[in-house]
């Protein structure tokens, strides 16, 4: 990954293995657009039909640029996850004030700390929080892990 330490092993790097153990396919550092040095998001996530993104962002002034890459690639949901609460209020603030939001109305974007995001993908109960997908697919996808694992 492009990022430092903090960016690569801390952030990003730590939700790889768990979402890989929910039969997720993770792609770190997955282009945006073709090109010699294309844009490209930290992780792209493709589970049980669904597509997420994750950026990983160690202040919250980038968070902006986020919505525009996971709308690009087709993703439902878009994770930014942060070092600390302080960045993740920095980080909605300044989507407020861009208002990506409003802009990308079909996408779902959450902003977590990484200990919350960890905890929301670790979550045996249900698999992957309904922040990231919806209700059904929760539920879809605990019925078919304890069809698979009974």
């Amino acid at each position: 990954m492009k990022g430092g330490y903090l960016h690569n092993q801390c952030l990003a790097g730590l939700l790889v293995k768990p979402l890989q153990s929910l039969g997720a396919c993770v792609y770190p550092e997955y282009p945006v657009e073709p090109g010699r040095h294309p844009r490209s998001v930290d992780l792209f996530i493709e589970l049980a039909g669904h597509r997420l993104v994750v950026e990983a962002e160690t202040d919250g002034q980038r968070a902006d640029k986020a919505p525009a890459k996971a709308r690009a690639l087709g993703a439902q949901s878009l994770c930014i996850v942060v070092p600390t609460a302080a960045v993740a209020r920095a980080a909605r603030r300044r989507l407020k004030q861009i208002r990506a939001v409003e802009r990308q109305p079909k996408l779902k974007i959450v902003v977590l700390t990484i200990g919350a995001a960890l905890q929301q993908v670790t979550n045996k109960r249900q698999l992957v929080s309904a922040l990231f997908f919806d209700r059904t697919t929760v539920h879809q996808l605990a019925t078919d892990r304890e069809k698979a694992h009974p």
